[in-house]
């Protein structure tokens, strides 16, 4: 990291959801840094206008780019005191190391424990820089990775350099998956 400019931060994101604006607004804003998010879509399937304006709105305060890949969408059932199933969008993200080389970060954070962050380690590896997991991980969430993803997550868990959660039900998956006590941070959604 040189000293003579800011600290270039990578934040990459499935998309910019309308609640994590503040959030992301208030890191960019952060002093001695320079912040790109770099999302995988405008928008998920199903949630359209809102996440759309989101984007738009998120594009005209912030670096955003939005990174060229492929999505696909999946039904995931969970069986457990109560069966459920839901539809979800996976992002395959496959400009990521380009777009991560254009931009040269100094401190990558990468949402979720998918292909995105498995990504993010391999530049982050490769270039030396720090990894930042930002999971959102519930109870119900963690019973629902198959056996594919939770192998996926172990190492990338023990790759990154800190892994920020968003309370108590995310500190135990974190924890379950292998993250020491001592590297989980709790960011919240919201709070006073």
């Amino acid at each position: 990291m040189s000293l003579d400019r800011p600290t270039r931060v990578a934040l990459l994101t499935n998309v910019l959801a309308p609640y994590r604006l503040p959030v992301y607004r208030d890191l960019a804003n952060t002093p001695g840094w320079e912040l790109r998010v770099m999302a995988s879509k405008r928008a998920e399937a199903g949630f359209g206008r809102a996440q759309e304006g989101a984007f738009e709105a998120a594009a005209q305060v912030l670096d955003v780019e939005l990174v060229k890949g492929l999505s696909f969408r999946r039904r995931v059932s969970t069986n457990g005191k109560v069966d459920g199933s839901q539809w979800l969008e996976t992002h395959l993200p496959v400009g990521v190391l380009p777009a991560l080389a254009r931009f040269r970060p100094d401190v990558i954070v990468s949402g979720e424990l998918g292909v995105r962050s498995a990504l993010a380690a391999l530049y982050a590896t490769l270039s030396g820089v720090p990894l930042v997991l930002w999971s959102y991980h519930s109870r119900s969430a963690a019973v629902a990775m198959g056996p594919l993803r939770r192998a996926l997550a172990r190492p990338l868990i023990a790759r990154a350099r800190t892994v920020a959660g968003m309370g108590t039900q995310a500190r135990e998956v974190l924890r379950e998956l292998g993250a020491p006590n001592t590297s989980i941070f709790d960011a919240p959604n919201a709070h006073d």
